[in-house]
C-alpha cells in the first residue's frame, strides 16, 4: 500500500484511496471548485472528520455541488455542507450508490436543487443529521430508492414540492426520531410530498 499522504481535495483523496484505507479530513473550511464538484465512481471508501461536523465544512457556495456518487459505497462521518447552486442536488447526489452518514449538517443550499438527491435504486442511512435553510429543499428521492433516517432535524427548508422531503417513483423513506420546523412549499407538500406509488413511514416525529 502507498503511505498516507495529505491531499487538498476529497476527490483527489478518493482517487488515491484503496478500499481498506480511510480518508481523514482535518478541521477547517474547504471551499471553491478545488474542494467541490467531486465525482466518485465505482469506489468503496470511508471518509470522516477529526472533530465532527461543527469543525469541518465543505463550502460550495459558488460551485455546482459538493459530491456526486455513482455506483459507489461510501461511509461518511462528521462533515457539514454549505451552499451549492446546481440542479438536482447541491450537496450530495447519489446514483446507484449506497451512503451511510453519521453526524451531518446540510445548510444554506441553493434554490436549484435539493440538499441530498438520491436516485436509481440508491440506498442511504442518515443518523444525527440536520437540514437547515436549504432553499431547494432538504431530501429528494426517486427511482426505487430507499432511505433510513434516525435522529434528524429539519428546519426552515423550502422547495416547490415538499420543503423537507420529496419522495417519488416507487421510493421509500423511513424516519425514526425527527424534529421539523417551518417548512414551505411553493406548490404543494408542506413538510413532505409523497407520490402515490411511494411511501413515507414516520415514528417519533
Amino acid at each position: 500500500n502507498l503511505p498516507p499522504k495529505a491531499v487538498l481535495t476529497l476527490g483527489a483523496a478518493a482517487e488515491r484511496a484503496t478500499a481498506d484505507q480511510h480518508i481523514l479530513l482535518y478541521p477547517g473550511i474547504y471551499k471553491g471548485q478545488d474542494a467541490c464538484e467531486s465525482t466518485i465512481i465505482s469506489r468503496t471508501i470511508n471518509v470522516s472528520s477529526m472533530y465532527g461536523s461543527n469543525k469541518t465544512m465543505i463550502d460550495c457556495s459558488y460551485s455546482i455541488r459538493a459530491i456526486t456518487l455513482i455506483d459507489s459505497i461510501v461511509t461518511m462521518k462528521g462533515i457539514s455542507f454549505k451552499g451549492g447552486i446546481g440542479p438536482g442536488a447541491v450537496h450530495i447526489e447519489l446514483r446507484r450508490s449506497n451512503l451511510n452518514f453519521y453526524d451531518a449538517l446540510f445548510q444554506i443550499g441553493g434554490a436549484n436543487g435539493y440538499s441530498l438527491f438520491a436516485m436509481d435504486r440508491s440506498h442511504f442511512n442518515l443518523t444525527n443529521a440536520t437540514f437547515y435553510r436549504n432553499l431547494g429543499g432538504a431530501i429528494r428521492v426517486t427511482s426505487d430508492t430507499v432511505g433510513n433516517l434516525e435522529t434528524i432535524i429539519f428546519r426552515e427548508n423550502w422547495a416547490h414540492y415538499g420543503g423537507a422531503l420529496n419522495i417519488q417513483d416507487n421510493s421509500f423513506i423511513n424516519i425514526i426520531g425527527a424534529e421539523s420546523y417551518d417548512h414551505q412549499s411553493y406548490l404543494t407538500g408542506g413538510f413532505a410530498y409523497v407520490s402515490s406509488n411511494s411511501t413515507l413511514n414516520l415514528s417519533k416525529l
